[in-house]
């Protein structure tokens, strides 16, 4: 059997903007959980000179809120080059449902992404500490609302939300694309990988 359905390769800069947000995205959960436990014992115990992999919670929070911010920035920008490049198309022996779960999961995936950041942002305008966001130390970020213990409530649970749908979508998604690689034998993956090997050598590998 051989590859006879291999589409054309993502652009570069959207190759480059995935596998950088996808570690990025990945680190502000890990972190986030992470950082919420460690608030919460400083919160119990009194002492606020814990550290979340080193570093003060307080930092950590800044940190945790200054990459959101880029984050942000990051999906304004591949959003653009998605809508603006061409995009690969799915192997002719996709089925109409799979097409359609493809795109109900990106777009999903985008709402996610976006969605994160706006509800994070709230939650600490929303905070009744009143804390200001420093992006990087460089500059204040201004905050749409004020502190209010209500808001604040049900920003959170949407920032919790928010986030285990990300990781569920996103298994979910990583689960087809190598579905796609391993039993269907088609380069749907390799489309978005940032090496991708040659005709030959696929055909070589996969020949029967």
């Amino acid at each position: 059997m051989r590859r006879s359905d291999i589409p054309a390769r993502w652009p570069v800069v959207i190759v480059l903007l995935h596998w950088t947000m996808t570690a990025a995205l990945l680190a502000m959960i890990l972190g986030g959980f992470a950082m919420s436990r460690v608030a919460e014992a400083a919160a119990e115990a009194g002492d606020f000179s814990l550290t979340v992999l080193g570093i003060p919670v307080f930092e950590a929070y800044q940190l945790h809120k200054s990459i959101g911010v880029l984050l942000f920035g990051l999906v304004l920008i591949r959003l653009l080059f998605r809508v603006a490049l061409p995009e690969p198309d799915l192997p002719e022996h996709t089925k109409t449902p799979e097409r359609f779960a493809a795109r109900a999961a990106h777009v999903g995936l985008y709402m996610l992404m976006f969605g994160l950041p706006i509800s994070g942002w709230l939650l600490v305008a929303s905070s009744p500490l009143g804390i200001p966001t420093q992006v990087f130390g460089l500059f204040t970020f201004p905050h749409p609302i004020g502190p209010d213990a209500g808001r604040d409530a049900l920003f959170h649970t949407a920032h919790w939300a928010g986030a285990w749908a990300l990781c569920g979508l996103a298994s979910v998604h990583t689960a087809a694309a190598l579905k796609h690689h391993v039993i269907n034998r088609d380069s749907v993956l390799e489309a978005m990988l940032p090496v991708r090997r040659s005709k030959d050598e696929r055909s070589d590998i996969h020949a029967e």
